[in-house]
């Protein structure tokens, strides 16, 4: 169990062909994103963790590969709970919300919501 604060990110995970495993954590931001995938990262596992922000994004999947998120949830009091806009995401018994906003927006082809 890892929580992360940051006035940015509370987690950033990035990497040229970088693998992660983020389980049972949290990640809190006041002016970006929770949890936040670069473009480089390519097998990501997220598992019963939390993204909340202030601002922006709770869980923004920007990995060129694709994301499995299972099982968390996304938090925005400004803008999207869970945001994937490219490369492909596995979305299994996750939450999403937003207070002004939309609590998932997918643009990504490769998106499975189950």
């Amino acid at each position: 169990n890892v929580t992360a604060v940051g006035s940015s990110e509370g987690f950033y995970l990035s990497g040229a062909g970088s693998s992660f495993n983020l389980i049972n954590s949290v990640g809190r931001s006041t002016t970006s994103t929770g949890i936040y995938i670069s473009s480089g990262a390519v097998n990501i596992n997220i598992t019963n963790s939390t993204g909340v922000s202030g601002s922006s994004y709770g869980i923004d999947l920007s990995s060129s590969g694709t994301v499995n998120l299972i099982n968390s949830t996304g938090i925005s009091s400004s803008n999207y709970g869970i945001y994937v806009a490219t490369g492909g995401a596995n979305i299994n018994g996750s939450a999403a919300y937003s207070n002004t906003s939309h609590g998932m927006y997918i643009s990504a082809a490769n998106v499975i919501v189950d």
